[in-house]
């Protein structure tokens, strides 16, 4: 059975699978490079995918070197030298995701219609790379923290939120939030304990009102630095801060700052 195979249309269909591949690893990277280097390199990756066409080799060990090499020439021209590795390897394996999910949308759904295939591939790959995106920015934001009241210490996961500038209204003192739950493990008796209201605005509601409570130390341990608060006001909000429970405190990141510039 002999196959008709269009150069000029092999070459289009491999560029955009190429430029799409390279701009989501440079989503991924958090990249700023210029997008004309994006194209110079899906230029690169399409003619390369030509040249084999054409001269095809059988040797496997030869094949897989040329798919290695023109990786790294596309990394190269699009990202630059740093991270060369680690930016190969990413962008190899994206390809694989991408291709074995148009494989399968095409042999298995019997779906032969290219464009739409692309359309489909880039509506999963890009909610995949936002869930990748949220977790990833939550990952770069989270600390330990280790919290002190009565010479008892309680140690919790927290996020450093730019969106908290929340501060009580008495000394102008940031407010960090913590939820109830930890709170509770913390304090025995929640009823008992002094406790200031503290005001607040925030999308979805127009105004409200949240306890604080003041503990006597605030820790906050990350990229191998230590940041100590003392007589820190804490929030303590009834629900859960994160979904997944990846964290249970958000902490103001004017605190951080200010400590920062002493």
């Amino acid at each position: 059975m002999k196959y008709v195979v269009y150069l000029d249309v092999f070459w289009f269909v491999n560029f955009a699978a190429d430029i799409y591949i390279i701009l989501c690893v440079r989503r991924w990277m958090n990249y700023h490079t210029k997008i004309s280097r994006c194209i110079m390199a899906a230029v690169i990756g399409a003619t390369a995918a030509c040249m084999r066409l054409v001269y095809r080799s059988e040797s496997f060990v030869v094949t897989f070197l040329i798919y290695i090499i023109t990786a790294m020439l596309m990394c190269i021209v699009a990202y630059g030298m740093s991270k060369i590795i680690k930016n190969t390897i990413l962008l190899y394996f994206t390809g694989m995701i991408l291709g074995g999910v148009s494989d399968f949308i095409y042999f298995q759904a019997g779906l032969k219609n290219t464009m739409l295939i692309f359309v489909l591939v880039a509506v999963v790959s890009h909610a995949i790379i936002c869930m990748l995106d949220k977790r990833k920015m939550i990952a770069d934001k989270k600390c330990e923290v280790d919290i002190i009241k009565n010479n008892k210490r309680l140690t919790v996961t927290a996020i450093i939120d730019t969106g908290n500038s929340l501060r009580e209204p008495y000394k102008n003192r940031p407010v960090h939030i913590l939820e109830k739950k930890e709170a509770q493990k913390l304090i025995d008796d929640m009823d008992n304990v002094l406790k200031m209201l503290i005001p607040f605005r925030s999308l979805g509601c127009d105004d409200g009102m949240i306890e604080g409570i003041i503990v006597d130390e605030i820790c906050i341990n990350k990229n191998n630095k230590r940041i100590i608060e003392y007589n820190s006001v804490v929030g303590i909000y009834n629900g859960k801060l994160s979904g997944d429970g990846m964290y249970t405190m958000i902490i103001n990141p004017y605190s951080i700052e200010e400590r920062e510039e002493l």
